[in-house]
């Protein structure tokens, strides 16, 4: 059999819609020739329905998806497209490739459900035994559209048993109606940003609408088993140091979620300014801690600071230390303690023996000076702590400039962490 729609009077058209690992393509069709003239795609001599018919007398089924491919290209490439401009000819090919590409899975999972054949004996893990075959249905999303499933289904006949559906594990069907290409998209989309902002961009890259709780649910179960996964992975076999830093960031909570000691009403709290609120004030926040736990890859020859602080322009600079399987955490229930004891902990399972260097990095945060100190103590481990330059930069300039809010207190503790190491 020749390969493509040239068996039935048309040349190759090529359907692309994929989902890359880490990488949405947009659905798009190639065009193959289905007749030159004068440099310009035309179909010649068939009528839709002529080729539909001749597509179906080569497989059953291959009708509809033919006229639709004709349709599709007759209509951008023929007479009635000629006043249409180049965004509205992509509109209606992206639109057509989608309507297809849904036509097209659909067959396919309609041939799977024709060719299903019934079992015997069904039993589930409960070891309560199946006897019954029943049709079932359901609905899938994908990032074309939405296909019917059609499958075998099993049941016992008994009450709060449920059916089984031996096709759904071989289809690797999602237990949700998304399908797991479209979540993964969604979850690629919402780590770059809100959610809101993957609503879009998944409606823009695929057509489909997903509601928010629908997003937040996709991304917290493919968050799910992140721990035990990376528990599972064997220990890192280096010899460079090893990095840990914390941090936290602000998030804009309700009043109800806020911690105690920050649950004042606006209304109630000290008043720094006459017109204007100062820190504090601004709005209800909650801290939400953060961490990361990266070996360190050591260049050869070490920078120096006149390398890094006084480098002129143009000049290269000189190699960097490069992290290495860098381990996350974030947390905006517990406090700082609990984030750092977890960066102890996973410190500890890559270098059981204290064999490495243990850096910590922070901000000048004597807070988490003293977690840190504490966690090491209760470890036996020896960390050298390093301080962000930059950061203890800005944080003198900000106290500089509103000493008379803050007294002083940031200079005085940026002073101690500065010398007394």
């Amino acid at each position: 059999m020749s390969h493509g729609c040239g068996s039935f009077g048309v040349t190759a058209v090529w359907l692309v819609a994929c989902l890359r690992a880490g990488e949405a393509s947009v659905p798009m069709v190639l065009m193959c020739e289905i007749g030159i003239a004068e440099g310009k795609p035309q179909v010649e001599g068939y009528a839709a329905g002529e080729l539909a018919a001749s597509a179906e007398r080569v497989a059953p089924g291959l009708g509809l998806l033919a006229g639709m491919l004709a349709e599709l290209a007759g209509g951008v490439a023929g007479p009635g497209a000629a006043g249409m401009s180049f965004e509205q000819l992509e509109r209606r090919v992206v639109a057509g490739v989608r309507e297809l590409g849904v036509a097209v899975l659909q067959h396919a999972l309609d041939a799977r459900a024709a060719a299903e054949v019934r079992l015997a004996g069904v039993t589930g893990a409960d070891e309560v035994a199946r006897p019954r075959a029943v049709r079932g249905a359901r609905t899938i999303v994908t990032v074309l559209g939405a296909v019917r499933v059609r499958r075998i289904g099993y049941r016992a006949g008994v009450k709060g048993v449920r059916a089984l559906f031996p096709a759904d594990a071989v289809l690797n069907l999602p237990r949700r109606r998304y399908s797991w290409g479209l979540q993964q998209l969604a979850v690629l989309f919402t780590q770059a940003g809100s959610y809101q902002q993957a609503r879009q961009f998944v409606r823009a890259a695929t057509g489909v609408a997903i509601g928010k709780r629908q997003l937040e649910q996709i991304t917290a179960e493919a968050a799910a088993d992140a721990a035990g996964f990376e528990a599972a992975l064997p220990r890192e076999q280096g010899a460079g140091p090893l990095a840990l830093s914390p941090d936290a960031k602000g998030v804009a909570m309700l009043p109800g979620a806020l911690r105690r000691r920050g649950a004042k009403a606006p209304a109630q709290r000290a008043r720094n300014f006459g017109k204007r609120r100062g820190t504090g004030e601004k709005g209800h926040k909650r801290m939400a801690q953060a961490g990361c736990v990266s070996g360190v890859a050591v260049p050869d020859q070490p920078r120096t600071p006149e390398q890094i602080l006084a480098r002129q322009p143009g000049q290269p600079p000189p190699q960097a230390p490069e992290a290495a399987g860098t381990w996350y955490t974030a947390d905006i229930t517990g406090g700082a303690a609990q984030t750092i004891a977890a960066l102890f902990g996973q410190a500890g399972r890559r270098d059981p023996a204290r064999a490495r260097t243990w850096i910590a990095l922070t901000d000048g945060d004597n807070h988490q000076i003293r977690q840190i100190q504490d966690q090491a103590a209760a470890r036996g481990a020896a960390v050298t702590i390093l301080i962000d330059f930059v950061h203890v930069l800005q944080l003198s300039t900000v106290s500089a400039r509103e000493s008379h809010v803050f007294a002083g207190q940031i200079v005085v503790a940026i002073d101690v962490t500065l010398f007394r190491r």
